[in-house]
């Protein structure tokens, strides 16, 4: 029994430590690098000349598959990252209406709602953003 316990204790931690998100600054980061591999995968493929080999191209061809699954992966833990800035954006903006007053005026809570409000409108003008500086 004890080991069935501890079996389901591990089981649910893994689980949790799964669910667990990347930040956005790393998740970018990732993309980006991932993308850079992309073009460089690409640019291998440009640089075959009639003296390459067969396999040379397979090769080529091979990197630029493997270094999109890599992207297409790393796009899905931006999203994910992204998603989850948003909803923290908006777990925000609940606590902080949650927080004023039946006392107050609107005047008064306005301020903070509003910069609330202007956080969950950033994190969803970020979903669709991706800039990598670093990319030729």
């Amino acid at each position: 029994m004890k080991k069935l316990i501890l079996i389901v204790a591990i089981v649910a931690l893994a689980g949790l430590a799964g669910c667990a998100r990347n930040s956005v600054p790393k998740a970018m980061e990732d993309f980006c690098a991932n993308l850079q591999a992309l073009d460089n995968a690409t640019a291998q493929l440009e640089q075959l000349t009639p003296d390459s080999t067969v396999r040379d191209v397979k090769r080529a061809r091979d990197g630029v598959a493997d270094a999109w699954r890599k992207v297409t992966r790393s796009a899905g833990n931006l999203a994910e990252a992204r998603v989850g800035s948003i909803e923290d954006a908006v777990r925000d903006l609940e606590r902080t209406v949650d927080s004023v007053s039946n006392r107050d005026t609107v005047a008064e809570a306005a301020a903070s709602i509003s910069a609330s409000a202007d956080q969950v409108r950033i994190a969803v003008a970020d979903v669709g953003a991706v800039t990598c500086p670093d990319l030729a």
